[in-house]
This record gives structure tokens, C-alpha cells and sequence, in this order.
């Protein structure tokens, strides 16, 4: 349906991306994937037409329309009700309105408030409604988690799942993001790829053939160099005069492989301070509220032992980053207390550590502060492990993005060591590496760590214990997010399911979750013969691109000491070795299909 057509662009010296293609089916829905800084944001302006590239152009069909978030919400409205309902092309969609803004969010009484009485990101979840009823032929999302709570984003994914429509997604949220996509479109190395499949599928495939790339490369330099030591032995040899000739010609005409540059990769290893008692702390009693009539959380206890990875999570307004705060001694609670063993040293991320941080200084003065009297290399270091190398470290802080003062923040608690660590929403602005390097830091981190996050992604491969803010209280819930989501739920799943949560009597409740069970366990006989076939076919996979790569040496070598049947012998299995695994990749697809529809449905248990 669209046609991405060379284009280039380039900001100063920094080239983004050059002379790429690629074409957008009917239905497709594709996950846009790169580094921060490499252009995402800058493809999805080009193919709106806020932003113009260098040279190519974008092709769309006649009357082809195109959906895509404002940067800043302006309200015309009187209220949020018909602010929302501005797209509707009649008044018998009003239904689908109130659906859409229940999904995100809002009460009843919210639809006859002003649209200006709520925050900034509640006014983008308004925008958010009015894309999605203006039902566009193609709908552009970057980055639309980032002002969504948990639930809301349950919602749209179930929203996007039934969208019919094409759909270009940027997130840093890769749960949300592979749920969805059914191609991955790349920016790296300058260049746009397009691939069928999910983004682990994308990202093995790239890792494969950069591997590829690079034994090629080696192998050529070795091969010319013993061309070249050839020619160097027999050049004063008048018999062998034709032969080095036609080694020089050969030399002359050969491509010579560049060796890629590195990528930059955002590494990070929280420093672990020892601690050799089982218990770091305790909540006692903790209860708080703004008013009498909101009480956020009433009486809850907790004992914190030491390596814990324990998530709060609820909606937005839920007081999962008010708990953050008394935990972190920020704000006091109306009775209870929070206790912590006289060893531990704690630290904390939030986005008030970002506002916090001075505008005026460098990103190396902003960590020396921290490191006092640490030695300048130390400093460079950390810099270098955050992705800031060569002149950026001599940025301002009031010049660098969101990203950057993220990695900015965590840099600061890298300097320190630590036993307890509080995180406030850490995935906010960063990109699927940096995300996945903050799991790996998180998870490996001896220490204890309490976080906020409404990334599902994070929350399955971080957590072992949650604080969860429901509609009847905060409870704790022994185990991580899976176990969670399959032996109790969300309230709003009966809620979306047309059902007043006050009517269903505790034990219809309990009911659901046995029946809950029962089903998760019938589907389970089904996910592990899929996972036996996969786990089989990627084993059939990876022997056969190492008989891919045995080729290839071979067709080096051979080209190399001109053995035509050895060329011709190996050009023969190559073709073979490719068809094969094209096929398998194609089995592998569609068994990776069926297993991730079985999951979603366990999801939804």
C-alpha cells in the first residue's frame, strides 16, 4: 500500500539512513526498530510529510489516509466526551467513544469534565481516541506506552490485535511490541531492512549474518594475501610470467570486504554492596492518603529480604510511586513506618532525578560530582559504558534528549555501590537495547531492588514478588507477573467483559481463577509439543547454517585456487543449504505463530 522509495536523510555530518526501500503491504503491521538517534522518529515525519528526506520519495495510493499522534494536544472542547467524539463521522459512534476512553482510563463522570483539568498524558490518551475512531487506512504509533498505565496498555493491544488496518509501531516495550507486528523494519548500519517474523527472529538472523560477513572478510584477506606472496615470489620468474599476470588482474577486480564498525552498545553493571543478614527491611502498617476520602494504601505490611525484585504495579493515580517515595523516606506516612537495616545503602531512580539534574554542567562534571575524588578514567568509563564517548561528553545537560538524560541518571547510580535499589519507571525514553541491558543489570544485581514499571516485558523477566494496586485494596502477591496474570488477574478483565466487579460474588471469583487454571493447564498440553517442534527445527536451523558457512569457506577457497568442480560442487550445496533453510524458517514461522496465539489466549485467562 505504500512504497518507501531511496530515500536519504541526514542531520549535518551524522547520515541516518541512505537510498532505502521498502514496501508496506495491505494488513502488515510493522515494529520499527534502531538505536536512539538513528532516524526512528525521523522515517515515521518522512512518511507523514512533517518532515522532508534528502532525496526519494514516499508513494501513497489515492485517498490512502494516514493516522498519527500530535506532538502537543490543543483541546476545542468543552469537554472530554466531545473532544474525543471530534473524528466521528456520526453520532451512532458515540458507543465506540466511551468504549475507547473506558479502555484508557477514564470514568464516566471523567467524559463531562474539562479536557484541560487533567495532565499532560491524559490529554494524550484523549488524542489517542481520536486516532483511533478516526479509523485511518494507516495509524503511525511512536511510542504510545509512554504516557499509559499498564491496564490502558492491556487495552490497546487488544485494540491493535483486531486493528485491520496497517499499523508502523515504535516502542521500547518488546512484549507490546512482538505481540503485534508481523514485520520487523530495521534501521542499522545507515541502511533500512525489512524481514518477516518477530524481533528476536530479526535479531538472530542479523547476528548470523554479520557473522557471516566478518569469516568472509577474514577468509579473503588471508586468500590475498596468499595471491599476493604468490606474485612476490614468481614475478622475476619469465615461465610463470602469464600466471602472476592473471593473479594481478584477479587481485585488481576483487571487492575488497570493509570490516564493520562496532555498534555502540549500552552497557551496565550495578555495583553490589555486601549484606549478610536475610532481612534488608520491613513495611509496617503503612497507610496514606491525600484526603480522609483517598486512601491510597491502608495497612499494608511487608518484610524485604535481601536479592528480592519486587514490582509495583497498578494503574496511573494508584500510589504505586507514592509507596516508592515513603519507601525511599521522601514523603511520610499518615501512620505506619518503613524500616530499614542499618547496612543498607540505598539509591534511587525517578524522573524528579532527571529534572533535578543542572542544566549548566557536562555529562562528565554531572558524574564527577558524584565520584568526588575518583580517578578522571574511572569517569570516562562509566561514560563510555552509557553510550557517551569522544566529544559528548562535553554535551550540557540542557542539550541532551530524553534518552540521554536517562542514561544519564543511571550512570550516576552506577558510580555508587549499593544493596537496595528503587527504580521509578527506568525504561521511560530508552531504546530495545538499552531496555534489555537494564533487564539483564536488573536481574543480576545481588542486591535488592523495588520498582515501578508498566513495561510487561520487564516485569516478566525482572520480577519474583509484586505490590499490586487492584480496585478492593494493595495486596502482595508471592511469585512474578505469569503467575500473577494466570491465579489472579486484573479486575478490569471483568470489567471489560461487560461485568460490574460489586455483582460478582467472591466465590463466582475464585471459580473463574480454578477455571482459569483448569484451562491454562489444557492449553499447556498443547504449548509443549509446539516448544519440542521449535526447539527441533532451530537445531535443524543451526546445523544447517553451519553447513551453510562449511560452504561458503569451501567456495572461497575453491575461487581462490580455481577449482572448477570444487566451485561448482560447493555453488550446489549452498543453493541446497539456502532452500532448506528458507523452508525451515518458513515451518518455524508458523509454529511460532500458533504458540504465540495459544499464549495470547492464556493471557487473556
Amino acid at each position: 500500500m505504500i512504497t518507501v522509495k531511496n530515500i536519504s536523510k541526514s542531520f549535518g555530518q551524522q547520515n541516518l539512513f541512505d537510498d532505502a526501500s521498502f514496501h508496506l503491504n495491505q494488513g502488515e503491521k510493522i515494529g520499527l526498530i534502531g538505536l536512539n538517534g538513528h532516524g526512528k522518529s525521523t522515517l515515521l515525519k518522512i512518511i507523514t510529510g512533517e518532515e522532508e528526506s534528502d532525496s526519494g520519495e514516499i508513494l501513497l495510493p489515492k485517498g490512502y489516509r494516514l493516522g498519527f499522534l500530535p506532538q502537543h494536544m490543543v483541546c476545542k472542547e468543552e469537554t472530554v466526551l466531545k473532544e474525543a467524539s471530534q473524528n466521528l463521522s456520526s453520532a451512532d459512534g458515540t458507543w465506540k467513544v466511551k468504549k475507547a476512553l473506558s479502555g484508557l482510563g477514564f470514568s464516566e463522570q471523567d467524559f463531562e469534565r474539562s479536557p484541560e483539568s487533567f495532565s499532560h498524558g491524559y490529554r494524550m490518551r484523549i488524542a489517542l481516541v481520536k486516532l483511533l475512531i478516526s479509523e485511518p487506512d494507516l495509524l503511525l504509533l511512536d511510542e504510545p506506552t509512554n504516557f499509559l498505565d499498564i491496564i490502558s496498555i492491556r487495552w490497546l493491544k487488544n485494540f491493535l490485535k483486531k486493528w485491520t488496518g496497517e499499523l508502523f509501531l515504535i516502542s521500547h516495550d518488546r512484549k507490546f511490541m512482538d505481540d503485534l507486528i508481523t514485520h520487523v523494519v530495521a534501521i542499522q548500519r545507515q541502511k533500512i531492512r525489512k524481514m518477516k517474523g518477530s524481533i528476536s527472529q530479526f535479531q538472530n538472523q542479523i547476528e548470523m549474518e554479520e557473522e557471516v560477513y566478518e569469516k568472509e572478510r577474514l577468509n579473503a584477506i588471508k586468500a590475498r594475501q596468499r595471491q599476493e606472496e604468490y606474485i612476490q615470489k614468481y614475478r622475476a620468474k619469465a615461465r610463470r610470467a602469464s600466471q602472476v599476470q592473471s593473479k594481478i588482474k584477479h587481485l585488481a577486480k576483487q571487492e575488497i570486504k570493509e570490516k564493520q564498525h562496532d555498534i555502540k552498545n549500552f552497557k551496565i553493571k550495578f555495583q553490589s554492596k555486601g549484606f549478610h543478614t536475610k532481612y534488608v527491611g520491613r513495611l509496617e502498617n503503612l497507610t496514606f492518603g491525600y484526603t480522609k476520602d483517598r486512601i491510597l494504601i491502608n495497612d499494608l505490611s511487608m518484610e524485604i529480604l535481601y536479592g528480592d525484585k519486587i514490582a509495583i504495579i497498578g494503574e496511573n493515580g494508584s500510589g504505586k510511586s507514592t509507596l516508592l517515595s515513603m519507601v525511599n523516606d521522601q514523603l511520610n506516612p499518615c501512620t505506619g513506618k518503613v524500616q530499614w537495616h542499618p547496612q543498607v545503602t540505598l539509591r534511587a531512580f525517578n524522573h524528579k532525578e532527571i529534572e533535578n539534574l543542572n542544566p549548566d554542567l557536562t555529562v562528565e562534571e554531572t558524574i564527577s560530582e558524584v565520584l568526588e575524588e575518583t580517578a578522571f578514567y574511572t569517569v570516562r568509563h562509566i561514560c563510555g559504558a552509557m553510550m557517551f564517548t569522544g566529544d559528548s561528553v562535553f554535551k550540557k545537560v540542557e542539550v541532551l534528549s530524553g534518552g540521554e538524560k536517562v542514561r544519564l541518571v543511571l550512570a550516576k547510580l552506577l558510580a555508587k555501590k549499593s544493596n537496595v535499589l528503587l527504580l521509578d519507571e527506568p525504561t521511560h525514553h530508552l531504546d530495545l537495547p538499552s531496555c534489555e541491558a537494564l533487564i539483564d543489570a536488573t536481574r543480576s544485581f545481588k542486591g535488592t531492588v523495588l520498582f515501578v514499571t508498566h513495561d510487561e516485558y520487564f516485569l516478566r523477566e525482572v520480577a519474583q514478588k509484586l505490590i499490586v494496586f487492584q480496585r478492593d485494596g494493595v495486596k502482595i502477591f508471592e511469585g512474578g507477573y505469569d503467575d500473577f496474570l494466570a491465579k489472579v488477574g486484573w479486575e478490569e478483565d471483568f470489567l471489560q467483559e461487560g461485568k460490574d466487579l460489586k455483582k460478582v460474588p467472591l466465590q463466582n471469583r475464585k471459580e473463574r481463577r480454578r477455571d482459569r487454571a483448569k484451562d491454562l493447564h489444557k492449553r499447556q498440553k498443547l504449548i509443549n509439543p509446539l516448544k519440542k517442534e521449535i526447539e527441533k527445527l532451530e537445531s535443524m536451523i543451526e546445523q544447517k547454517e553451519k553447513q551453510q558457512k562449511e560452504c561458503q569457506d569451501n567456495l572461497i577457497k575453491a575461487s581462490v585456487e580455481q577449482d572448477l568442480d570444487l566451485i561448482h560442487e560447493s555453488n550446489q550445496l549452498l543453493k541446497k543449504s539456502e532452500k532448506d533453510l528458507d523452508l525451515y524458517y518458513d515451518q518455524l514461522f508458523e509454529l511460532s505463530e500458533e504458540l504465540k496465539g495459544i499464549e495470547e489466549e492464556l493471557e487473556k485467562l
